[in-house]
């Protein structure tokens, strides 16, 4: 968590400083050397915001379905979405600087016919340098916005369970299904349905159950009939 909040804060305060004082240089050298540092430092940033990010999100998650399944997931996936896309700007960015940077080495070779004055070329360089990183300012924006609702809202991993179903042929002719709703923390409810020759729905004199715990301990449960075939744990489960 130190090392992904480390490298967040390297990258996004680093757009904060690039759009604040930087891009108001008019000179592309000056404007490209100190892109070039910053360039590489973003991209040691990047790598491990990713890398702790990824593993943060297995942690809060543990199962793929809980990104649809969820609301902390769901805003995951649009956490995700919008890093993605301040990636795609901060390529553009580097591919800008990289291009200015090797111009510039071509430009000193030929010194004698460089002008005082920026080029066309250089100044078109420069808006785009503007306008990737502005994009990556205001994305960075909304990435803080959603994680400030992510960190409030429970994680997917305790807040998500698959649907809890079994299937047990008793005899020849008797066969149980038990399903358990919601199948997480708090309330739920036990349905047993009981199915006899041909799959059709059979009642029995009684339908009895346990729940056991770990350590061996076990809890009786009430069970009543609800309709033919169906019965459900009247208890508070």
């Amino acid at each position: 968590d130190a090392l992904h909040l480390l490298a967040v804060g390297a990258w996004a305060g680093g757009l904060v400083v690039l759009v604040a004082a930087l891009l108001r240089q008019r000179d592309p050298d000056v404007l490209t050397s100190a892109l070039e540092r910053w360039s590489r430092l973003a991209v040691v940033a990047v790598v491990a915001m990713v890398v702790t990010g990824t593993f943060a999100a297995w942690r809060e998650v543990r199962a793929l379905d809980a990104l649809g399944g969820t609301a902390y997931g769901r805003l995951l996936l649009l956490k995700v979405v919008l890093v993605l896309v301040m990636l795609y700007a901060g390529n553009r960015g580097r591919e800008v600087v990289r291009r200015t940077a090797a111009r510039r080495g071509m430009a000193v070779v030929h010194a004698s016919v460089v002008t005082a004055a920026p080029s066309p070329a250089a100044t078109d360089r420069v808006r785009e340098l503007r306008r990737s990183t502005w994009v990556e300012v205001v994305v960075a924006t909304l990435v803080v916005l959603v994680t400030t609702v992510l960190v409030d809202t429970p994680p997917a991993s305790s807040d998500y369970a698959r649907p809890l179903s079994s299937v047990q042929q008793v005899e020849d002719d008797l066969r149980v299904q038990r399903d358990l709703d919601s199948a997480r923390v708090g309330a739920n409810t036990l349905h047993v349905y009981l199915t006899g020759p041909g799959g059709r729905a059979i009642d029995v004199p009684e339908v009895t159950g346990r729940v056991v715990r770990e350590g061996g301990e076990s809890l009786p449960l009430r069970i009543g009939r609800i309709s033919l075939g169906h019965y459900e744990a009247t208890n508070s489960l």
